[in-house]
């Protein structure tokens, strides 16, 4: 008798489209997740994502393998699948879905990642003999774009692209399967115990009374949805597309009245929809290509604002005084409304906090440094300066109290000891050579600070 084959959940979805919150209403029904999985973040997810961080490793990878991100709008093809075969990745993939649901005959998988690279992971499904069946979760792209224009500074016409690809991509990858469930997002979050029935009766699983209580008593709370649109208002927006505007509206219909999903009508329409977009595909890979130059140049502006901020730390820790000349204090204020809220002194502030926080000192921070370099040279070259003169200073006195001293001596040698003219001339020698070597010392000192004087000026100079 042939043994029964593991099944495997596969929940689809956009990202910033509540896939964590229903992922977690997996256990309710007896799927396990793993023990591995990514951490909360607080301000992004604050109940946690509920994903497989090996898997999640891993679809970075790939999709960094393809020259892709997980913002990318191309949507992967099957040369893309094929390619990532070549370079091994599905043995890798088929080895760690083994791995995972070796103590597990019921296994879940999110990752938004997982939707984009849907065809490769299929592939990987099949491969391996997983039973599969797909919860596919959406939510209003309006919802969706708004998240992330405030996480990740989207506009709206790139999110309702991005939709449009992961949503398309899962639909025309699991059209002919018979194993799948459209639950909208915020249908769910308003009647969860309805959907969960829902989802427990379509794809056959058992749920959990204990797991079901905690689940609604003390997992879901109000602050898990953010916002809410309803259809008219997606349409309002001028920067929605009419396809992306078509395929919510009707998979909105399907989620929410529980229409029948595998019929021939349905697939026409994704059929027609996937066309439509594929018609996009040279403007998308412009794009792409826009965002991944658009990446880079903020990197490198990352690397040189970093480097400029330890650079300001640097001259701050030597003398703070030399950035308060260059100093726009009315501009530092005019950018930092709680610093002119706080009434406190704007110089102070960004030495104690400002150069930490990477805030500005001014419009114009070039001209701030250079200003802050010419400063600190001319407060160094006057130092020397003044370091020389003392040095001169000293040296002469020591010269003149020596000379005093060998006059003295030579003329109670003289007058005392009577002493020759070979004797007194040796003696005047070796005075003259004493004298002769401070003289070169000083000489020494003028001439590194002539060396001195140079080197700031050249500094100047490629200032």
């Amino acid at each position: 008798m042939k043994p029964q084959a593991k099944r495997l959940i596969v929940v689809l979805g956009m990202h910033r489209s509540g896939t964590s919150v229903i992922t977690r209403a997996l256990n309710v029904l007896g799927v396990e997740l793993g023990d591995k999985l990514l951490p909360p973040v607080v301000g992004d997810n604050d109940k946690g994502y509920f994903e497989d961080a090996d898997i999640n490793i891993l679809n970075i990878e790939i999709l960094q393998s393809l020259g892709l991100d997980w913002h990318s709008l191309t949507p992967i093809s099957s040369v893309d699948v094929n390619q990532l075969k070549e370079k091994g990745y599905f043995l890798r993939a088929i080895d760690l879905l083994r791995n995972k649901t070796s103590n597990s005959d019921l296994f879940g998988i999110k990752d938004p990642r997982v939707t984009k690279l849907l065809p490769f992971w299929q592939a990987v499904f099949k491969q391996s003999s997983f039973d599969v069946s797909y919860l596919m979760v959406i939510r209003n792209p309006l919802s969706v774009a708004k998240s992330l224009s405030k996480r990740s500074n989207f506009s709206h016409e790139r999110t309702y692209l991005l939709w449009l690809s992961h949503i398309l991509t899962a639909l025309n990858s699991i059209k002919n399967e018979n194993k799948e469930v459209f639950i909208d997002y915020d249908n769910f979050l308003e009647s969860p115990i309805k959907n969960i029935d829902y989802i427990s009766s379509t794809l056959k699983l058992t749920i959990i009374p204990h797991e079901l209580e905690v689940y609604n008593n003390s997992f879901l709370e109000p602050s898990l949805r953010h916002s809410k649109y309803n259809i008219n208002e997606l349409k309002l927006d001028s920067a929605c597309p009419p396809l992306a505007f078509e395929v919510y509206s009707q998979l909105l219909d399907y989620a929410v009245n529980r229409n029948p999903i595998n019929n021939a009508e349905l697939n026409e329409k994704i059929e027609a929809w996937c066309i439509e977009f594929s018609r996009l595909e040279t403007g998308l890979h412009l794009l792409d290509n826009i965002s991944l130059q658009k990446d880079n140049i903020t990197q490198e502006l990352n690397s040189k604002n970093a480097k400029l901020n330890d650079l300001l730390k640097n001259i701050a820790s030597y003398d703070s005084d030399i950035l308060q000349s260059a100093f726009d204090a009315n501009w530092y204020l005019e950018k930092n409304p709680d610093v002119a809220a706080a009434g406190v002194d704007s110089f102070t502030h960004y030495i104690d906090h400002g150069i930490q926080e990477g805030r500005l000192p001014s419009e114009n921070v070039y001209a701030f440094i250079v200003s802050s370099f010419i400063t600190h040279n001319d407060k160094l070259n006057e130092r020397s300066q003044n370091e020389l003169l003392r040095t001169k200073v000293q040296y002469s006195e020591e010269l003149a109290n020596v000379q005093n001293q060998t006059e003295k001596l030579l003329f109670e040698l003289t007058s005392r000891w009577k002493l020759n003219s070979d004797q007194l001339t040796t003696i005047n020698q070796s005075s003259e050579k004493y004298f002769e070597k401070q003289s070169l010392v000083i000489q020494k000192l003028e001439e590194q600070q002539k060396d001195y004087i140079q080197q700031i000026n050249d500094v100047r100079l490629k200032l």
